[in-house]
């Protein structure tokens, strides 16, 4: 009879011991997630966590807390990760909280720069005197801290002056509202006008860029009558060949080599074959290529003497079998 109920009771403690390590680890997993938001800046996700029970002021194995995690994240610019600080501490952290060698999260802020978050831990009530109980920064407060940051080029200096003016913020205050900056004032696009007519203009004198013009014609009229002159004399010349519109080039006159029209067709056919094959050759073309061109170089050139297709044919096989020696 003792001997069933000690084993109920020991079953009863197991499933205890069970439920209270599943508790355990799922808070410690909650912790890290928030840890990690924290560090990260991501106040949705950090409100969405503090929403389902997250505890604002647990640590991790190390004795890392969201609030010195929120500091040493982000830069000197970063205002997300001050607006992480500020929802921790409106949600019961001190801002004075501690890690085990008696760092605060106002000390990682001013060794890194991040004055956002240095101006909002100061304004809701964290201490800048306070001093590390041991570590490296054993007996120093924030001053210095922020001082050694520089020294170990952590941060430049002129990071250091806006962190030193929001240490000297008063304690627990209010941050005050900057006015907006007034509105930038645009003025209204000019209108250029055409250098010859004076009419709109929408193209520019892509050589100089100084002056526009309604139209190509406008351009063309505007350049001989003396804007030449002005427009060449940005590049050191004194002045420049009127436009023109230049004839295109005549075609080269066909090589007497190729010529072939004093011969008979056939034999004509068969030197046009012999001289493509050689052009394909002179350029390093293999048998089959230049036999290729042959025929049909040969066969054209039958076709254009007015030879019959058959004829043609012929000519273009007996244009490859001279290349091919078959």
């Amino acid at each position: 009879m003792h001997s069933k109920e000690a084993a109920r009771n020991m079953s009863e403690l197991q499933q205890q011991i069970s439920k209270s390590q599943a508790q355990l680890d799922r808070s410690e997993g909650t912790t890290k997630a928030l840890i990690s938001a924290c560090y990260a800046g991501d106040l949705e996700r950090v409100v969405a966590l503090l929403g389902d029970g997250a505890d604002p002021s647990a640590t991790d194995v190390v004795g890392w807390f969201p609030l010195y995690q929120a500091a040493c994240g982000g830069d000197s610019h970063s205002e997300g990760h001050a607006k992480v600080i500020a929802t921790l501490i409106d949600h019961g952290v001190h801002p004075d909280q501690r890690t085990p060698n008696g760092e605060t999260a106002l000390m990682a802020a001013a060794y890194r720069g991040h004055a956002p978050c240095v101006a909002i831990l100061v304004m809701k009530g964290a201490d800048a005197k306070t001093t590390a109980s041991s570590g490296p920064w054993e007996g120093r407060d924030c001053f210095w801290i922020a001082r050694a940051g520089v020294e170990q080029k952590v941060i430049k200096q002129e990071e250091l002056d806006v962190v030193l003016a929001a240490l000297k913020l008063e304690r627990g205050a209010v941050a005050p509202q900057a006015p907006p900056p007034p509105a930038p004032v645009k003025e209204p696009p000019k209108e250029e006008a055409c250098a010859y007519c004076g009419d709109a203009a929408n193209r520019r004198c892509s050589r100089c860029k100084k002056v526009w013009y309604c139209s190509v014609l406008c351009q063309q009229e505007h350049y001989k009558k003396g804007h030449r002159s002005k427009c060449w004399a940005a590049k050191g010349v004194k002045a420049a060949p009127l436009l023109k519109p230049q004839k295109p080039a005549p075609p080269p006159p066909p090589a007497a080599e190729d010529d072939f029209s004093a011969l008979p067709p056939t034999e004509a056919a068969a030197r046009a074959g012999a001289r493509a094959a050689q052009k394909v050759f002179d350029k390093g073309g293999s048998v089959q290529t230049a036999a290729t061109e042959a025929g049909r170089a040969a066969s054209l050139t039958a076709m254009a003497r007015g030879l019959s297709i058959v004829e043609s044919a012929e000519a273009s096989r007996n244009a490859c079998a001279a290349v091919t020696g078959d």
